[in-house]
């Protein structure tokens, strides 16, 4: 058994890989295994890949047709043997050092979990952005409750797969969800943060998150799953809930979410979808105890105010007349 597994989804990510993992095998900390999850590359990242793993006996490959990011995160998870678990793109950079501080800040301070800095990276280092909790050193996860939903809101860092290192019998037989495509990591973590104790923040130890097109997990509004979308938010309220930290700003914030995901899903929807999306939605409401809040602008309130009152005919008028509008403004 080593110490540190580190696991790796790759998908046509030649054109980095190699950095990387050059990255990985020159680290500081020698104690790891590294599973690079080849699901289905055909750019060439496969070979290379198999390349590091003839090399360097800490570099293991498995290969898989193309079925997503977090089925190749879960076939890393069922593989792995660390005592301890951190999730690592592959277009994605580290400083020499990184893994030995991420030991060292879960061991030396005796945590569940550490969360380091982000450090978003535009191309050609054309920019780059700290992202930062302005927390620094060790909590007990019950202390920042009260804010949690105040810090993933303007940092989104407790939804981050990587970044972080957790001990590898705190995930479990945890899997992540391979039926979301977008905010799969946080519904992940939102499983194991009822059973963090302690965690560690490090404001000096930075992972390089790459920005660019082919990177992005933005997407077009009409390519978006909201169902999906307010299910997870409904997970995250059920998690404050069990965190007794439905209250104060986290109730203000996730409610305020839920009532977007409301919205969104019948404002983008296929019109010719309407019907069925209406009636999922109050299928939805009615089942989790949803309550919307109007507070938004002039379309999004109507909208809500018929959802309330179950108006689907009037809802249908509604954005058909919105269309109509929209189309003619186009067209002036």
């Amino acid at each position: 058994m080593c110490k540190l597994s580190i696991i790796m989804p790759i998908y046509n990510k030649s054109k980095y890989l190699g950095n990387i993992l050059d990255s990985i095998q020159r680290q500081e900390f020698k104690d790891f295994e590294c599973i690079l999850v080849d699901d289905g590359s055909t750019d060439g990242s496969q070979l290379i890949c198999d390349n590091y793993s003839e090399n360097d006996d800490r570099f293991i490959t498995i290969h898989k047709p193309n079925s997503g990011v977090s089925d190749a995160r879960n076939v890393g998870l069922k593989k792995s043997k660390g005592k301890y678990i951190t999730f690592i793109d592959a277009d994605d950079s580290i400083e020499s050092d990184y893994l030995l501080k991420l030991v060292r800040d879960i061991e030396q301070n005796s945590v569940d979990i550490a969360i380091v800095t982000m450090k978003k990276i535009w191309e050609n280092n054309s920019k780059v952005e700290y992202i930062n909790t302005s927390l620094n050193g060790k909590y007990s996860f019950k202390k920042i409750m009260p804010n949690f939903a105040k810090i993933q809101l303007s940092t989104g860092i407790f939804g981050f797969s990587c970044g972080k290192i957790l001990r590898r019998d705190l995930i479990g037989n945890y899997l992540f969800d391979t039926s979301i495509t977008l905010a799969e990591d946080f519904d992940f973590y939102l499983k194991l943060y009822p059973k963090v104790k302690t965690i560690y923040f490090d404001d000096d130890c930075f992972y390089g998150y790459l920005q660019e097109s082919e990177n992005n997990s933005t997407k077009e509004d009409d390519k978006i799953d909201y169902f999906t979308q307010l299910k997870i938010n409904l997970r995250y309220r059920d998690f404050l809930k069990r965190m007794n930290s439905y209250n104060g700003n986290n109730k203000k914030i996730i409610d305020s979410r839920i009532t977007s995901y409301v919205y969104f899903i019948i404002f983008h929807s296929n019109r010719n979808e309407i019907d069925i999306k209406i009636k999922q939605l109050f299928e939805l409401i009615d089942k989790n105890d949803i309550i919307i809040n109007i507070n938004n602008n002039l379309m999004q309130n109507l909208i809500l105010f018929l959802i309330k009152r179950k108006k689907s005919n009037m809802i249908k008028a509604i954005l058909q007349s919105y269309d109509v509008l929209r189309n003619l403004k186009k067209l002036v």
